[in-house]
Parts: C-alpha cells; structure tokens; sequence
C-alpha cells in the first residue's frame, strides 16, 4: 500500500529537467528544425543540392568577369580572384542567414502556436541551415586558393577566428532580425537595400583601402563586417596586405566596428527578452 502509494504519488508530481536536459532538448529542437530547413530549400529543384555550389560560384564570375574584363580593375590586386571568391562565400552566409533568420518565426508559426519549444531555437535553426551551405562554399573556396598557387599558410589557422566572428555577426543581426519581422514586416524592405549597400562598403569587392573618401568610407568604417574581410584577405591570400588596425588608421577606428557589433548583440538580446512572451500571439 505504502509502496503504491508512493508510486502514485511521484507519477502525479511534474518532472523538472535539469540544466543539461534542457540545453540537450534545445540542441535537438535547433538541429532537427535546422536540418529540415536545409532539406526544404533545396526540394523540388531539378539540380537539387549541386545549387549549393552553384550559387555563389555564379555571383562570383559574375563579379569576376566584370572588375577583371570590363572595368579591369582586378588585375592590379595580388590573387583578386581568390580574394573576391572567399570574400563572396562570407558575403553570401550572412546575406542568406539574415534573410531567413529574419522569417523564421513567421514561417514556423504553426509549431509555434501548437507546440512548446523554445523561441530561440527557431532563428539558430535558420542560422544552421545556411551554415551548412557556407561550409560547403568555404571548402570549395579554399580548395579554389591552393590550385590558384596560393598555398597554405600560417594565417590559414585564423579561419576559425573569423568563422566565429561571422557567427556572432549573424546571430546578432538575425534575432535581431526575427523579433521586429514579427511586429514590423517592413524591416524586410529596408533589409534588401542595407544588404546592397553593405555589400560595396564591406570591402567584398575590392580592398578596404580603396574605399572613397567621404559617406561610403565613414559607413565601412563602422560597419562589423569590415575588418572580417580586411583580416580573410591577410591572413588566407596575401599576408603583406595592410591588417585591420593599418586600414583603420587609428585606435579609435579600429574598435569602432566591434562596438557596433556589441551594441548589436545587446539590442538583440534585449528586443527577444522584451517580445519573447508576445511573439506567438503576435503571429
């Protein structure tokens, strides 16, 4: 009796996840979320995942074609093309993670509204399913750099500093990106021609340095993905290129994008605590 008792008793009572079951369940819910995202992107297309590759190699002899053969302004920079295909294989995670990060509450509203999980899985979930694309790109781009006779160096073991660093730009920007989509739907308006702008002021193209003077100069001078691409060109392409702190100029110029990028990550940390409770009302 008292056994069965005692049985009834503890199957009544609620059970309380530790700690390391919750981060373990939120984990499973950001990889599997993830990895269906990733899947669905690429269903139903003839070339399936080959558009992986595909994509930014196609935007990369775009822009290859053009600064080497019409403009011919590549051709005076050491390995431009490596340069400008390792700069567009970023580029392109943080154009694609923003715009799917920024949507993935809104596209998953129906799990939202019926099952319990946690929030912030759903933008990490978006964020992976583009990382899984950059990976891919980030291979192909370096295998890319040692056939064009630029061989591996020791800055090549700072790859992983700026992978992390790209992380936490995307992160920052994308739940930042996701909390105001829900309530203001026309940040994706201004989010289109931000990215555009940012693509020319980030040194995607061509050198931080040859960036002119005046608004385009004062604007890439504080925007978080500049010293990313100054730093890949150094430390994967030509190591006597000017370094961050030498294209900056000063002390002040030098930490201004991290600052930004801080301010970024607090503000998003902040908008998800405020409309965490009143994001799945609000879809």
């Amino acid at each position: 009796m008292n056994q069965a008792g005692t049985l009834a008793e503890s199957a009544g009572t609620p059970f309380a996840p530790s700690r390391r079951e919750k981060r373990r369940r939120f984990l499973f819910v950001v990889w599997t979320a993830g990895v269906a995202t990733f899947r669905r992107n690429y269903a139903g297309t003839i070339l399936g995942y080959a558009w992986i590759i595909l994509q930014p190699l196609l935007l990369f002899a775009v822009l290859y074609a053009i600064f080497t053969r019409v403009i011919r302004f590549g051709g005076k920079i050491p390995h431009y093309e490596v340069m400008l295909l390792l700069n567009v294989v970023f580029f392109y995670f943080f154009r694609e993670a923003g715009g799917t990060t920024m949507r993935s509450f809104v596209a998953r509203k129906r799990i939202i509204s019926t099952v319990r999980v946690p929030l912030l899985a759903m933008p990490l979930a978006s964020i992976l399913a583009a990382s899984f694309v950059f990976g891919a790109n980030l291979v192909v781009a370096l295998v890319w750099a040692i056939i064009s006779d630029v061989p591996p160096q020791l800055g090549w073991l700072g790859i992983p500093v700026l992978i992390a660093y790209m992380f936490a730009i995307v992160v920052s920007f994308g739940v930042l990106l996701a909390c105001t989509y829900v309530r203001v739907r026309d940040i994706a308006q201004v989010w289109r021609p931000m990215v555009r702008l940012l693509f020319y002021v980030s040194g995607v193209i061509f050198p931080f340095a040859l960036i002119p003077s005046g608004f385009f100069r004062t604007l890439a001078a504080v925007n978080p993905l500049s010293p990313l691409f100054v730093q890949l060109r150094v430390w994967v392409v030509d190591s006597s290129a000017p370094t961050w702190p030498e294209s900056a100029g000063s002390t002040i110029a030098t930490i201004l994008p991290f600052l930004v990028l801080t301010l970024v990550c607090i503000a998003a940390a902040v908008v998800y605590r405020l409309t965490r409770t009143a994001i799945a009302e609000s879809l």
